[in-house]
């Protein structure tokens, strides 16, 4: 046992630099919460009732069926298995984007303001922050400024479509230059899509032309699933099978496997507390 009041264990020397605040103690429950933008689509009794159902001691004591998640996503999303990695949030995804692709000393052009854990994996990979601010009086992004500050030194470019908290969106005409100005040097375009479909704007229809793009979404805003922890990335192949070289021995877990999957089946549902969130 160490004496001199250390842990008898140092970590890596730059992490001293890395600020992550305690977990919440708050009982959300309790509140009427606006702070962390969680879906408020209500979920109905029906679909309440299967996922209760579902809930037998078979069920807790099997591992995760996570193909049935995946042959959900590739049927709401019309893609290929091979194009989708399940994940646990889509924050999940973004840590699994730095696990295959990001060196120390590499350029991660950050799209501000965005979500903040896109700054934390970027110094924990000891990787180098160049902000890129959209601008305050018109809060829009000048995306040809962003294509010509893309470098050789340049490994993503981490964007969030809609933005948030202006929300602002890219056309996919924009985007598709900032993809093309990417893949000349070598970089990836990072486009979190986490409050898809409250914008019906997706690159998506941009997968076909560029293997550069990686589109992450989220279960926890419009799906309204935030405390079951599931999300996905769609790419190319290659990098889902890059990207899934550092899955854990289960990307989500049973509960929000089946979860999502429910609500995938009943994607109209989640349509209209979109057209219900847009017109409020």
């Amino acid at each position: 046992m160490a004496s001199d009041g250390s842990d008898g264990l140092e970590g890596k020397s730059h992490l001293s630099g890395i600020y992550r605040p305690p977990p919440d103690r708050t009982d959300r429950l309790r509140y009427t919460r606006l702070d962390k933008n969680e879906g408020f689509l209500s979920i109905p009794g029906a679909c309440i009732e299967e996922m209760r159902a579902l809930v037998t001691p078979d069920f807790l004591a099997c591992y995760p069926r996570v193909f049935r998640l995946y042959d959900a996503i590739a049927e709401y999303t019309g893609f290929s298995p091979d194009n989708i990695l399940a994940t646990a949030g889509s924050d999940g995804a973004i840590r699994a984007v730095y696990d295959a692709f990001v060196e120390p000393g590499d350029d991660i052009l950050n799209i501000q303001p965005n979500f903040a854990m896109y700054d934390v994996y970027t110094r924990l990979y000891r990787a180098h922050p160049v902000d890129v601010w959209y601008d305050p009086a018109t809060l829009l992004l000048d995306t040809a400024a962003v294509a010509d500050g893309i470098t050789r030194r340049t490994r993503l470019i981490m964007l969030s479509n809609p933005n948030s908290p202006t929300g602002t969106e890219i056309t996919l005409a924009d985007m598709a230059a900032l993809a093309e100005a990417a893949a000349a040097q070598g970089a990836g375009l990072v486009v979190d899509e986490a409050y898809f479909p409250y914008s019906p704007t997706t690159c998506t229809p941009l997968l076909g032309t560029f293997d550069n793009i990686i589109i992450l979404r989220s279960f926890s805003k419009a799906f309204g699933l935030a405390g079951a922890r599931a999300g996905y990335a769609l790419a190319h192949p290659d990098i889902i099978e890059k990207m899934g070289k550092f899955r854990p021995m289960y990307e989500v877990n049973s509960f929000a496997v089946e979860y999502a999957r429910i609500l995938l089946q009943h994607a109209a549902l989640v349509e209209e507390s979109v057209r219900e969130a847009n017109r409020i």
